[in-house]
């Protein structure tokens, strides 16, 4: 079968099309109208038999909440990896921005959702995570959900700890 250059060239335009519009739905960019997730603020620890998960979030400014992440190899009380985040609200939504220990470079995140209880973020063009959800369970608890492209990731359950009131 052989397609002319004018067809060839108007099939290439719509494959484009909707190639860029798959990827785009399925990381659409939402409001944040409430603005930021306030209710991350605090310090949040998760204990396994092997490691200490801990992530702190503070109020910075009125615009803008600082985190702290590390983790730390209980049998030899090391920090083994450790990352600087940050979200700043901007208009009605809010950038997420994480910066791990092995990445000289902020990646950023867009939110896809965000409420009293559920705020998630993702980068689709990053290599992981491309997606973080955090999910509020009560007062206490903190619940991160942080995959990949493929789907595959793990799973934070966070305890608040009295160390910053929220």
């Amino acid at each position: 079968m052989r397609i002319d250059r004018m067809t060839g060239t108007r099939l290439a335009a719509l494959l484009f099309t909707l190639f860029v519009g798959a990827l785009s739905s399925s990381a659409q960019t939402v409001t944040c109208p409430d603005g930021l997730p306030d209710w991350m603020i605090g310090h949040w620890e998760q204990q396994t038999e092997r490691s200490l998960v801990q992530e702190t979030w503070i109020r910075d400014t009125e615009s803008r909440i600082l985190g702290f992440g590390r983790t730390i190899d209980r049998s030899s009380e090391r920090v083994v990896g450790h990352e600087l985040l940050r979200m700043v609200r901007q208009a009605d939504s809010v950038r997420y921005e994480a910066k791990p220990d092995a990445n000289p470079d902020w990646t950023v995140f867009q939110p896809t959702r965000c409420s009293g209880i559920e705020f998630v973020v993702e980068n689709p063009a990053h290599d992981f995570p491309t997606r973080i959800a955090y999910q509020r369970k009560g007062l206490d608890s903190l619940h991160v959900h942080v995959t990949g492209p493929d789907g595959n990731g793990f799973w934070l359950h966070y305890g608040r700890t009295g160390l910053i009131d929220p």
